[in-house]
């Protein structure tokens, strides 16, 4: 998993110009329906597996930088390699992404135009510091705002994105790794892991009871204490999805906070596979 910064942070595109950022870009395989969802609107998955990614953005480090992110939210999802620019003056979309699962992603306020064959994808435009709520704008002033992985989580949950992750049958490359989202935890802390699991699945229990109750300020009230715990931990991408969590029951937005949801759950499965090596999967509530 790419990690544009080791805080989780990606500079805004007014600071990316000079970055050098990769991205994973493991194969889309399989096709599969997204789960219905009775407690908000959510985009219909179609195509296959995880999606074909198009950042829109001219600089090319920006849409590196922005396409790893997604790619550490979504496993599987495959960067499309190709210019915005050039893809729509081409008048096409490119290769197989007639044949893939699409969406677009983009800053909000952006100008340029989704290419001709990509219409029909979904878009998710990434609000520096949407999370925050500190008001900072990019590129006005000396002191531009920053994106954090917590922007694009938001950004992907509101296009009905995060729930991929928990669909069954997906391929091994396009499920969230338990090892890859514990692998920058210090090795001291590394024994805690267990019931860091534990406290993880109690939360995200909480958390749907919580949505399911209508009760909005206890959800952000436990998004807030598993951001924290994530971030204690170094678990970046588990800290972004919850800060997510807490910032779309503070602005109502259930459907948003059911996609994350289901991407917390797939996570602490995931991360039981890191706590439990000897292979006894099934979840605690202790």
């Amino acid at each position: 998993m790419p990690k544009a910064m080791e805080d989780g942070d990606t500079p805004s595109p007014y600071q990316m110009d000079a970055m050098d950022a990769g991205a994973d870009a493991p194969e889309v395989e399989k096709e599969h329906e997204g789960p219905p969802d009775g407690r908000g609107a959510r985009q219909p998955a179609t195509g296959t597996g995880h999606p074909l990614v198009l950042v829109l953005d001219e600089r090319p480090a920006v849409r590196d930088a922005l396409a790893g992110q997604v790619t550490r939210l979504l496993p599987g999802a495959r960067p499309h390699a190709g210019c915005p620019a050039a893809d729509a003056a081409m008048g096409h979309a490119g290769g197989d992404a007639a044949s893939a699962s699409r969406l677009v992603v983009r800053f909000a306020g952006t100008d340029i135009p989704v290419p001709h064959g990509w219409g029909d994808a979904p878009v998710a435009e990434v609000r520096p510091r949407d999370v925050d709520g500190d008001g900072v704008s990019v590129g006005r002033g000396d002191a531009p705002g920053r994106v954090d992985l917590a922007d694009v989580a938001l950004a992907l949950a509101r296009r009905g994105q995060l729930h991929r992750v928990a669909e069954t049958g997906l391929p091994r490359g396009h499920r969230l790794s338990g090892a890859a989202m514990a692998a920058g935890m210090p090795e001291i802390l590394r024994p805690l892991l267990p019931g860091v699991r534990r406290t993880a699945e109690a939360l995200a229990v909480q958390a749907d009871n919580a949505l399911h109750a209508g009760d909005l300020v206890l959800l952000a009230r436990v998004g807030h204490t598993l951001r924290g715990m994530a971030a204690n931990y170094a678990m970046p991408e588990c800290a972004a999805c919850a800060a997510a969590l807490e910032r779309a029951a503070q602005t109502g937005e259930t459907g948003a906070a059911a996609d994350i949801l289901a991407w917390l759950r797939a996570a602490v499965t995931a991360l039981a596979t890191v706590a439990d090596p000897a292979g006894a999967h099934g979840l605690s509530t202790a």
